[in-house]
């Protein structure tokens, strides 16, 4: 709580709390997390690619439930609604799935030319694609685990069945569904992008974003995780944002 104060200042807890801050690497999560801990994010997609991981590596794990159409259809946008219903569609293997990851990156490119910022333009279509091959490498999998679905809509819900809603398993929520939520283990995700910051932010959307960090800090009743964005890379640890806790303020 020490730390959300010092970015709220003017919000006093109801109690004080007293417990541990760590910080972590995206790939340090699944080694992490125990059952019954709450996991949040501000963006939907690195919840995504840790459901991805959780799942294969056999972890019981539950959705907030206004939260599991919308990543689901994470993995449903990538394809056309006669993809997803054609039986036998992928089982020719690498040739859909390729052509798929193809057309995706082709639309975020063109997304991106209407962007001014160049250094946004460059990032944003690497997450992008980095997003889309996960995606589509995790469908790939687990169609060849799951042989005898037969359509990518039936390979989805079969994905999705996989989800408990029992309290002991890992909580995924986003922040926006994690107010009123309290947890005695909580990791935030790229939390190194918190409060969110987009081109042309309104006053009003600022003051939100950073309302929503404020949601995300104190959550935690005795230990707080704050993982970094993932990298796709090796990187030097030069320079972190997460050197020191007392710069992340």
């Amino acid at each position: 709580m020490e730390y959300a104060q010092n970015f709220r200042a003017d919000i006093k807890p109801f109690r004080d709390k007293e417990g541990i801050i760590e910080k972590l690497k995206f790939n340090q999560v699944i080694g992490v997390a125990k059952d019954g801990d709450l996991i949040i994010s501000r963006t939907k997609a690195p919840l995504t690619t840790l459901l991805f991981v959780l799942l294969e590596n056999n972890r019981k794990v539950n959705i907030h439930q206004d939260d599991v159409k919308d990543l689901f259809n994470e993995l449903r946008f990538l394809f056309s609604k006669q993809e997803l219903n054609t039986r036998f569609v992928y089982k020719n293997g690498y040739d859909f799935f390729e052509k798929v990851k193809e057309r995706n990156i082709y639309f975020v490119q063109n997304k991106a030319k209407k962007m001014v910022n160049d250094s946004s333009k460059e990032e944003f279509i690497k997450e992008e694609t980095e997003y889309i091959e996960r995606r589509i490498n995790f469908l790939q999998r687990q169609a060849s685990i799951h042989v005898d679905v037969l359509t990518i809509n039936e390979l989805v819900k079969r994905i999705e069945g996989l989800v408990t809603e029992s309290e002991d398993a890992i909580k995924l929520s986003t922040i926006h569904k994690a107010k009123g939520l309290e947890n005695n283990r909580v990791f935030i995700l790229d939390y190194d992008k918190l409060p969110l910051k987009k081109d042309n932010h309104k006053s009003w959307e600022t003051i939100q974003e950073n309302n929503l960090k404020y949601v995300a800090l104190t959550r935690a009743r005795e230990s707080l995780f704050l993982v970094n964005t993932i990298k796709e890379d090796v990187e030097t640890e030069e320079g972190n944002l997460f050197d020191e806790l007392d710069d992340i303020w």
